[in-house]
């Protein structure tokens, strides 16, 4: 499929007069040069064009490291309703070869244009990731997401400062063309199905987490999630965390030492779950890590709604190069937040619970309060006795209290988190509490004396 070009110079054009491409196949004899000062200029292979687009069929628009060529491979190609308006793409180069979109793969399909009115599309090129879709907002209603690796893709151009305009075998008129600076906190990324190889890193903003603790929110679309917290760019990593979301066909959630593609990686846990991520919603999770307890669940609010959670050794790293990556289908990603903090290392926060255990075992009192006490000190017990069947805590029971601990503070429990770092304070008994422990005290001493 050949067509005409038009170039527009990536001079951060404010507004420009429409444009008609014609039907004149492979002559590319009509160009259009445009610049403007009224906005800033957007930095190369980063930007956001606006445009409207009435025809037929086979709206053309490439993104290009040159200008008035009439081949180059050096570029990303964008058709819109091409095909007699029946499938949309994007390529590598003029007529170059598809590359694989999200939703569908390597072609989307549906009638998008129109020749009886003027239709507002959008295309986006931001760090490799190229998106088009439909309507006045960039970023928004996405139509097609194809991703560019600059580490592993011979195909990754960051030397992007063209836009032109074509059509094939009908006139197409582009209007209301406009160039805009990218959004730097745009969050949406796609990722595509590559056999569970990394290729996506720190996306959407160059993040990078401190191994001792970490929480971040996101939202996953397609047929399964895969995120890893890795020691470097490397597409396997046997000292790794992994997390995967549907895996085993969709039946179960995962957590890994190690990444899978490594052969060499060692489960940690798996919990039953159930088609948790949709092809075409976006559904929310969260992942936590403090000190050596781990954990995946559900919704914003991190800790709630726990999906699976387990414990791991000391990974030996200072932080944490976050992955992404799916194993046969893309998937496209939205990040919410992340943050993380150091924490003590995992001798002291060890130190911290055994002392805390110490505590509430020795003093009678203190452990009276945790049994029955105020507030959140009760419900930690409730949760360590119901998971050892409705059993009394005794002076044996520090390692299943201390793995209680490092459960709860993965799935966000500030008490459990206060514990471990060692900054709680020493809870103060009710007054009834005290006063029962004092009266029993004094009657055991009575009936002694006696």
């Amino acid at each position: 499929m050949k067509f005409t070009i038009l170039v527009l110079a990536l001079f951060a054009v404010a507004a420009v007069a429409d444009i008609t491409a014609p039907a004149n196949g492979a002559h590319y004899v009509t160009w259009a040069a445009v610049a403007s000062e009224e906005v800033d200029t957007p930095k190369a292979s980063e930007f956001c064009v606006k445009f409207k687009a009435q025809g037929s069929n086979d709206a053309h628009i490439l993104l290009s490291s040159k200008s008035g060529v009439e081949r180059i491979e050096r570029a990303y190609e964008i058709v819109l309703g091409g095909w007699g308006n029946t499938k949309s793409v994007i390529r590598v180069g003029t007529q170059g070869e598809a590359k694989d979109t999200f939703p569908l793969n390597p072609y989307v399909s549906g009638d998008v244009l129109s020749a009886k009115e003027a239709r507002s599309f959008w295309i986006s090129i931001v760090d490799g990731e190229v998106n088009a879709g439909r309507g006045t907002r960039c970023y928004a209603d996405v139509i097609m997401t194809a991703t560019f690796v600059m580490a592993t893709d011979k195909n990754y151009f960051n030397d992007i400062q063209h836009i032109a305009f074509g059509a094939w075998d009908t006139p197409v008129v582009f209007s209301n063309i406009a160039v805009h600076n990218t959004e730097s906190n745009m969050k949406q990324f796609n990722v595509p199905g590559n056999g569970r190889l990394y290729t996506v890193f720190n996306r959407p903003n160059d993040i990078k987490l401190n191994s001792d603790a970490f929480e971040i929110v996101f939202q996953a679309r397609g047929d399964a999630a895969t995120i890893g917290f890795l020691p470097s760019y490397e597409p396997t990593a046997e000292n790794a965390l992994e997390f995967v979301l549907d895996a085993n066909n969709g039946t179960r959630t995962e957590i890994w030492k190690g990444t899978r593609a490594s052969g060499k990686a060692s489960l940690v846990a798996a919990f039953p779950t159930k088609n948790l991520v949709d092809f075409y919603v976006y559904h929310t999770f969260w992942i936590s890590k403090y000190g050596d307890a781990v954990a995946i669940g559900k919704g914003k609010q991190v800790g709630v709604n726990a999906i699976a959670a387990g414990t791991v050794p000391d990974l030996g790293l200072d932080e944490f190069i976050v992955g992404w990556t799916a194993k046969d289908y893309p998937t496209s990603y939205i990040m919410i937040s992340h943050e993380s903090q150091e924490m003590l290392d995992d001798d002291v926060v060890d130190a911290n619970l055994s002392d805390y255990f110490d505590a509430i075992t020795e003093n009678k009192m203190e452990t009276e309060m945790i049994k029955g006490g105020s507030k959140f000190n009760s419900k930690l017990y409730e949760q360590w006795q119901s998971a050892q069947g409705d059993k009394t805590l005794s002076g044996e029971d520090e390692e299943s209290w201390i793995n209680l601990q490092y459960k709860l503070a993965a799935e966000g429990n500030p008490t459990a988190i206060a514990i471990m770092k060692g900054t709680y304070p020493k809870p103060t008994a009710p007054k009834e509490t005290a006063a029962q422990w004092e009266a029993d005290n004094y009657l055991e001493i009575s009936s002694e004396a006696k």
